[in-house]
């Protein structure tokens, strides 16, 4: 694995690098922190200091960044930027657009770039567009105090908050449930169609991950290896 970071998930509380590594303890897995990708070919991936790893198969995992679309609309100087916005998500270069999600950078306000945030946003960019249209003063944006959850499949899940993160595979649960609420909340039934689809998405839930996660044999199973990272 090769990340340019010195630790695996650097920017969460509680120093989790350890505990995520522990679930590599006796596989062939080698780290390789702190190093850059320079390139990949067919016979494996070339490193920004020289080095070189040889691999067969590489899976490339990049996350968020802009594409150039931002630059091409003039809501940003460069390509590789997130478009400012102020409080309300007007863009900085032009009032009268609206950014939000990924592409918005909010001033004074760094957000991790995450579903539950963005579907916030939306709803407060909505809202100060109606309120501009109508003549009515806007209203800054005050994110929710929501944690992150990252999941390693059954093995284990982290849910972080802002000064401390808490580790257990019994959280796997809450992962499911985030979920299942956010396509609730971006799509509410609106008929009764809609209606019997989300309560097979939330049976289907129940069924595959709170039961099996939450029956007493596993809690008994897996409480005991729950931890608190600060």
């Amino acid at each position: 694995m090769v990340d340019g970071s010195e630790h695996l998930l650097s920017r969460s509380p509680g120093h989790l690098d350890g505990k995520i590594r522990s679930h590599t303890d006796g596989y062939r897995v080698e780290y390789h922190l702190g190093k850059k990708v320079e390139s990949v070919d067919h016979e494996g991936i070339c490193l920004a200091d020289g080095g070189a790893i040889e691999s067969d198969i590489t899976i490339w995992s990049t996350g968020a960044a802009p594409n150039g679309f931002l630059q091409r609309s003039y809501l940003t100087q460069a390509n590789h930027e997130w478009a400012s916005v102020n409080p309300y998500f007007q863009s900085e270069a032009r009032e009268n657009v609206f950014i939000i999600g990924d592409a918005a950078n909010p001033e004074g306000m760094p957000l991790a770039k995450q579903a539950f945030h963005a579907i916030d946003m939306g709803k407060a960019a909505a809202q100060n567009v109606e309120r501009l249209l109508t003549g009515k003063a806007m209203r800054a944006f005050q994110p929710s105090n929501k944690p992150q959850v990252v999941t390693f499949g059954d093995l284990d899940t982290f849910m972080l908050f802002k000064d401390f993160a808490v580790s257990s595979s019994v959280l796997g649960a809450a992962k499911e449930a985030i979920y299942t609420l956010g396509l609730l909340q971006m799509a509410p039934p609106r008929s009764a169609k809609d209606l019997l689809h989300s309560l097979d998405l939330l049976q289907r839930s129940a069924r595959r991950v709170y039961l099996p996660t939450l029956n007493p044999l596993s809690l008994v199973n897996k409480l005991p290896k729950s931890k608190v990272f600060s």
